[in-house]
């Protein structure tokens, strides 16, 4: 079982039943937030990557997505990652996957225990580096355009909604990509931590 699990807020998640479960199996459940979220993104990217793969397969009326499941996953798994440098399965086994239609390499070395562990703690560490210089690349690139903002108690601010909160708000438009992205200005009552307010 794994210790804990990252999900979003859906009922699922959120339900009495599967609070319960989780409590019972001693899984910790951890809920991440629309704008500050405690995952690191890569499930979403994950799941954006697989959706675009079964988009080109599916029927027209994308019921049979799920057929076509194993193979999106053998295929991401299989081709070689721009954070690692690796593939996910040479990363997760050691060697790389078994292709459709490539012939076996020749095995005339028996591999040993010794070495098999040898090579898995070079490629961790080869993927661990490749990783940490791709992410200190991305980092520079996102700092360029952020900016550090704090507001105080008082403070008239704008808040954005998402479509899917619009409903919440009186007198937005009908269409919901034709709402606006900002409502207010609201004052801010209370600050509750350093990134959430109280409007």
């Amino acid at each position: 079982m794994p210790r804990t699990i990252l999900s979003d807020r859906d009922s699922k998640f959120t339900s009495t039943f599967w609070t319960e479960l989780m409590r019972i199996l001693d899984v910790q459940l951890l809920m991440g937030t629309a704008y500050h979220s405690t995952a690191d993104g890569q499930t979403e990217v994950l799941n954006r990557i697989l959706e675009d793969y079964l988009r080109h397969f599916v029927s027209p009326s994308g019921t049979d997505w799920d057929q076509h499941l194993c193979l999106a996953e053998y295929s991401y798994n299989s081709s070689v990652s721009t954070s690692t440098g690796v593939s996910p399965f040479l990363l997760a086994h050691g060697y790389a996957p078994l292709l459709p239609g490539v012939p076996l390499p020749p095995n005339d070395t028996p591999v040993t225990i010794a070495s098999f562990l040898s090579g898995a703690c070079e490629l961790i560490a080869r993927a661990t580096t490749h990783s940490q210089h791709v992410q200190q690349h991305y980092q520079t690139s996102v700092d360029r355009h952020r900016r550090h903002v704090e507001f105080q108690v008082g403070d008239m601010v704008y808040l954005r909604l998402r479509f899917a909160r619009h409903h919440f708000v009186q007198g937005h438009a009908s269409t919901e990509k034709l709402a606006p992205c900002y409502y207010g200005p609201y004052c801010i009552l209370d600050r509750l931590n350093p990134v959430t307010y109280r409007l």
